[in-house]
């Protein structure tokens, strides 16, 4: 729930002190996949603290939502290395991995450059085989 104030927060009166409340707001995601874009390609991010609940945390996301990927990573690592967790995947299949190497970040590249790329080509293939297995109307 978002409440905005109606007047400027007069720093004067605050003592020093300014409070800021966070609420829960409700997920979107299996709407989305299921009524709202059904025929869309999906993707949602998951990003942990502790590597060792990052892929079972995206594979249960997938089975949950039933969209098409979660690109994962890691908050300490977050700027060279991701996982891109698929459907698929569920099975114990290793999911696929952008690694950035430090001669790479230093040289200025960012890990987004690469999951772009890696997106619109996995669009691109979503797309041609969504029109070869749509019926003609």
């Amino acid at each position: 729930m978002f409440s905005r104030s109606t007047h400027k927060i007069q720093s004067a009166a605050v003592d020093g002190e300014l409070q800021l409340k966070l609420s829960l707001v409700p997920k979107i995601l299996e709407r989305l996949v299921d009524k709202v874009v059904p025929d869309a390609y999906i993707i949602s991010f998951k990003l942990e603290t502790d590597e060792s609940i990052l892929i079972d945390k995206a594979r249960g996301a997938l089975v949950k939502y039933g969209h098409n990927a979660v690109i994962g990573n890691v908050m300490q690592h977050r700027k060279r290395h991701v996982v891109f967790v698929y459907p698929q995947d569920t099975d114990g299949r290793a999911p696929d991995n952008i690694d950035l190497s430090d001669q790479a970040v230093a040289s200025g590249q960012e890990i987004e450059a690469h999951i772009v790329a890696k997106l619109a080509e996995q669009h691109a293939e979503f797309v041609a085989l969504r029109n070869t297995t749509r019926q003609p109307q």
